[in-house]
């Protein structure tokens, strides 16, 4: 036996050991991060919702008898105050709502005044509907009798996106699924046309969004919402403020609302 290869052999060996060991840590450590995730949010401790197609645990029900329809809601959601008449529908809608707006509902995931809400709009007719944006608008094309995006681009172009089918609600209805936003924030709508009532009902759902405590008039008040937010960066954003401050966290918009599109597909139509 060649006395001088041994300590080379042995020296292999051992670090073909250590790689394998090193392999084995990295692959548990995998898998264990991936069941973690999957099973409770590291952020905030909150067991996760339920995935897409399952029922959402103890919900609460928004039944609009006068109009027929209901959607589901979890229970720990604040129903918003009744919205002024001057100003209902005027997120969907452009010139006069008059009668067009048959409701308005907005809910949030915790009492709180400073964070963004869901919305519930329902309205008459479709070519009321006019989802403005900072440089889009969404609306119905009677003519093509299609769903469509038209987005400026530049100083003089355009781009229109003719909207497909993103899911179905509880009853079988088609959900339409765009975004829309400008300066302060952006939602996603979910716009479902109920053609036998010629009727449309939207959801809207906070993509990002920006809170305005500097034009918070109260003192006591303007103080209480820095201290929310500075709170949510601290739990959210690792204490780092974003370049243009009061912008919520992505992280933050997307845990709190991660109920918004079980809530959308919950809708339906009142059984008689």
């Amino acid at each position: 036996m060649d006395k001088k290869n041994t300590p080379k052999k042995k020296r292999l060996l051992i670090l073909v050991i250590a790689l394998v060991l090193v392999a084995l840590i990295g692959v548990t450590s995998y898998f264990l991060k991936r069941y973690i995730s999957r099973n409770k949010n590291p952020l905030s401790g909150r067991e996760c919702s339920p995935a897409v197609g399952e029922e959402i645990a103890e919900v609460k029900k928004y039944e609009i008898e006068k109009y027929g329809v209901v959607f589901d809601y979890p229970q720990n959601y604040v129903i918003g105050a009744d919205v002024s008449e001057n100003d209902r529908c005027n997120r969907v809608t452009s010139g006069e709502v008059g009668e067009n707006c048959l409701v308005e509902v907005s809910l949030k995931p915790e009492d709180n005044d400073f964070i963004p809400s869901i919305n519930f709009y329902l309205l008459e007719g479709v070519d009321s509907v006019n989802i403005i944006g900072m440089l889009s608008s969404i609306k119905f094309n009677p003519e093509k009798k299609v769903w469509e995006k038209h987005e400026t681009i530049g100083d003089t172009g355009s781009v229109t996106q003719q909207l497909s089918v993103w899911g179905y609600t509880q009853d079988r209805n088609s959900i339409f699924k765009s975004e829309s936003g400008g300066s302060q924030g952006g939602d996603y709508f979910y716009i479902i046309p109920l053609d036998e009532e010629n009727r449309v009902a939207i959801f809207s759902v906070p993509k990002f969004k920006r809170i305005r405590c500097d034009l918070i008039e109260d003192k006591t008040k303007q103080k209480k919402c820095y201290d929310f937010y500075i709170e949510v960066i601290d739990k959210y954003n690792n204490g780092k403020l974003p370049s243009c401050n009061t912008w919520l966290p992505d992280k933050y918009i997307k845990w709190m609302y991660l109920d918004g599109e079980d809530i959308v597909r919950s809708f339906r139509k009142i059984s008689t």
